[in-house]
């Protein structure tokens, strides 16, 4: 799929057209319900969706919508299209030192209700799950920009944590 959107005569119906597109239907409504003391948040976010884009889409586009989202948990290999909506989802990690600060400030903070121990611990384990995949990213194109920062980040960030308890 990404071969055919690179091609050269591609000017308009191209990756980025796509990731306009998938912006638009996905990313508008990906994490739309949050509250980090539930683990159904993008099963909500998904069901938003459903709702608000109802009465505009319908069957496989509003399905498509409803996976997309859903791949956004990370709980298993994506399916071609869901690898850039997974992607987006989790460049963050590879952005620069300060941004990815900020991205982890912030989300000490959405948890600050969490005892710092157990904060501690959760955080490490999902830091961890990222490091330990064969590559953190799905696509060539994020793997290429991202990768190498991504797992630099990641390692500064756990090291800060500290290292899990038995």
């Amino acid at each position: 799929m990404v071969k055919g959107y690179s091609e050269s005569h591609r000017h308009h119906h191209n990756l980025k057209h796509v990731s306009l597109y998938l912006e638009e239907l996905v990313m508008r409504f990906h994490d739309a319900v949050y509250e980090h003391k539930q683990s159904d948040n993008e099963e909500a976010s998904a069901g938003y969706a459903m709702k608000a884009l109802g009465g505009l889409i319908g069957g496989e586009p509003l399905e498509r919508v409803h996976r997309l989202i859903m791949a956004t948990r990370h709980t298993g290999p994506p399916r071609d299209d869901e690898r850039i909506i997974m992607d987006v989802d989790l460049a963050i990690l590879g952005r620069p030192s300060e941004e990815f600060q900020e991205y982890e400030d912030g989300i000490r903070k959405e948890y600050s209700c969490v005892p710092e121990e157990r904060f501690r611990r959760g955080r490490r384990e999902v830091l961890t799950r990222f490091l330990t995949r064969p590559s953190i990213f799905h696509t060539e194109h994020f793997r290429g920009i991202y990768a190498e920062k991504a797992r630099t980040n990641l390692h500064r960030s756990l090291s800060r944590l500290g290292s899990l308890s038995p």
